[in-house]
This record gives structure tokens, sequence and C-alpha cells, in this order.
């Protein structure tokens, strides 16, 4: 900008003179010196403006280059700082495959860990197999122990008597003779010691006349007893207290062994009860509970212990515990406005109602219904196809 001002100062003189030059060669005749005078300041003042913007195209192309020279030391600087960026990704990039190997190789042990307790636990499974065969094995042994003891006993006893009348007469001797027989008859007090045989057995337990059961050695293992047993519509379970109490249905079908049964059985000794639940897919599902009894009749048969629960089936019987037994004409249910062995169509230990209907009506189809046969915790009120509860005497370990 400063020769620009000297530019322009020059110019101005430069007119000035020309335009004196100009009023001179009016006066005066033209001549060679004033035509060459004037044409070198035509020459001057062309190479004067080519020369100005010449200046002012280099002052532009300074102005650009300038411009340049700052864009290129921010690349510079950028360049730096993405040099700086790579080294640190890539110094990060070697500690991430580091901790890649890392975990590759506490993955790898890991699942060697876990390889190793699966056989352990497999190996575990087999150990608690062999165990609880050696268990019953035991059991059934002890039961046949106390048989034989019972039997010594009584053969004791036969044999004093006998010793004592020796001098009785043929006919006396003949009536002892017969009651002897019958006393020596030994009742099993539960299937324990029949091991795995699902026929029909008599067995004694306290309080009460032998009756027949149905042991079962198939469903849950060997020894139990079924209390209960839902196949088909040929039995009606909308029963009287009386018939309840008493028992009812066939022994090889349906049944209910009796309330009273009941708690003989599990009044003498402690039992585990198993309920076995198959839907109309003929899926099969299961409730176990570790420990139960129930009262006597002048308790209406509460439903008193029920143990740990175990299995797959869900657990739809702790609602009921601590509850009485309610049939259509004896209502000990926890219902005030009316009788739920009406409403479900069967008696039960009811609360308010139920969470499990096992003794409802039975469908012959897959259908949802308040009073046919269902267990809640496994599909609602659903029906099943079939049902069975079955009882055990717990032994020691």
């Amino acid at each position: 900008m400063h020769s620009y001002k000297h530019l322009y100062v020059l110019l101005i003189l430069v007119i000035i003179v020309s335009i004196s030059l100009s009023d001179d060669t009016l006066n005066e005749e033209p001549n060679q010196e004033n035509q060459c005078a004037q044409y070198c300041l035509k020459v001057f003042l062309w190479n004067s403006v080519t020369m100005q913007q010449k200046l002012e195209a280099c002052d532009k192309k300074n102005s650009q280059i300038a411009a340049m020279q700052s864009q290129l030391a921010v690349l510079k600087l950028k360049e730096k700082t993405y040099e700086r960026t790579i080294i640190d990704k890539d110094e990060q990039c070697k500690s991430k495959g580091k901790l890649y190997d890392e975990v590759y190789s506490i993955r790898n042990k890991v699942e060697n860990l876990l390889a190793q307790t699966d056989r352990e636990s497999k190996h575990l499974v087999e150990l608690l197999k062999q165990l609880e065969a050696y268990r019953r094995a035991i059991e059934m042994k002890d039961e046949r122990i106390k048989s034989l003891e019972s039997t010594l006993q009584i053969n004791s006893l036969m044999l004093e008597t006998c010793k004592t009348n020796l001098s009785s007469s043929p006919a006396a001797l003949m009536i002892m003779d017969s009651k002897r027989e019958i006393q020596a008859k030994v009742y099993e007090s539960s299937c324990i010691n029949i091991g795995n045989s699902s026929d029909i057995w008599e067995i004694k337990v306290p309080g009460i006349e032998p009756f027949p059961v149905p042991c079962d050695g198939r469903i849950a293992g060997p020894g139990w007893i079924v209390i209960q047993r839902r196949v088909d519509n040929a039995v009606d379970f909308n029963r009287s207290w009386q018939e309840y109490r008493d028992g009812f249905g066939d022994l090889d079908g349906n049944l209910f062994i009796g309330l009273e049964k009941i708690y003989r059985m599990t009044n003498s000794r402690p039992h585990e009860l198993y309920i076995h639940l198959e839907n109309f897919n003929d899926t099969i599902r299961f409730a176990r509970y570790n420990n139960f009894s129930i009262g006597s009749e002048k308790d209406a048969y509460q439903l008193k212990v029920l143990g740990r629960f175990s299995g797959d089936a869900g657990d739809s019987l702790q609602f009921e515990r601590g509850m009485k037994f309610t049939t259509f004409d004896r209502d000990n249910d926890n219902r005030s406005f009316d009788n739920c062995a009406i409403e479900r169509n069967g008696g039960w230990w009811y609360n308010q109602c139920s969470r499990a209907n096992l003794n409802g009506r039975y469908l012959k189809y897959e259908e949802d219904k308040w009073d046919g046969i269902w267990w809640w915790s496994w599909q609602k009120s659903i029906t099943l196809k079939s049902v069975q509860m079955l009882i055990r005497p717990i032994t020691k370990k």
C-alpha cells in the first residue's frame, strides 16, 4: 500500500506536466522534441499502469500465499495431533489384545473347571443313587427284622402255652390251635418291606383293624401306599363326611383310602407325601413333601403337618396347611358365605377355597373349570387327566 501512494503522487505530477506541455504546444509550433516528450509520457503512463496492475496481482498472490501458509501450519498441527492419536490408539489396541488373550485364557480355565465340575456332579449323583439304594435296602431289612422279631415273640408265647397245656384234652387243644393260627398271622405295617411290588397288600397299624392297601413301586420308587387315585369318571368324589372318613372306590382304580386310615398311618410313624400329576398332553409332573400327617376325626382330620416341598409341579398345597377337611355336609373351610366343597364338587382341606382341587369333578377333556381336577401352580385351573396321592414311612438315614 505504501508503494501505491508514491505511484499516485508520481502519476499526478506527470498529468500536471502533460497539461502544461499541452498548453505550450498550443502557442508554439510542434517540434520533434515535444512530440518525443508526449510519446515518452504515454509510454511511461502505460508502463506505470501495467506495473500497478502487476503489483496489485503480486500483493494478491502474497495474501493468498500467507493464507495458505496459515492453513498449512494448521494442517501440520492437526497432523501431529492425529499422529499422537494414532500412537495412543495403537497402544490401546495392544493393551486390548493382551486383555483379550487374558480373557480367552480365563474362559478356557472356566470351561475346564465347569467340565470337571459336571463330571464330579455326575459322579456325585451316581454315589447318591447308590446311597439311596443302600438306604432302601437297609429299611427293608429293618422292616423284615421287626416282622421276624414279632413272629419270634408270638412263637415264644405259643411255645410257653404248649408247655403249660400238654395235659389238656384234644378238644381244648384244637381250640387253642385255631387261636394260635389267628394270633400267628403277621401283617406288614406299610409297603416298605414289599419292595417294588404294585399289588394289593393287607397291612396293620395301631388303633384300627387290618385293611388292604394298593402298594406302588413304579411311580416314585418302592414302598409307597396309594391313598387317592383319579383315572376316569367312573367314581363320583362328591361324597359325604362318613364316606370320606371310611374310604370309597376301587383299590385297582379310582379310590380314596379313607381319612381314618390316613390318620392312623401318619400318626403311627412319620410319613412323606408324593403327588403324581398328568395332563391331557401326557406330560407328567410331581410335588413331594418330606413330612405329612393329619389329625383325628376329633380335629376334623386337620392337615397338621406338611413338610418341605420339592418337585417340578410347584407347591399348591401349602395354602391348605392347617385346614380341616370339608365335605358338602360338613363345612370347615374359611369361607363364611358358602361351602367350598359344594362349589368345587368334592371334599378337601379347603381354605378359601384352595389352590389344588384333586377331588373335584373328573372331565374327559382339558377344560378350564373351577370344579374340575387341577393343580394351580402348574397349569392354573386347567383340568388334569389323572392324579395320584401316595404316602410312605420316613425311615432313619
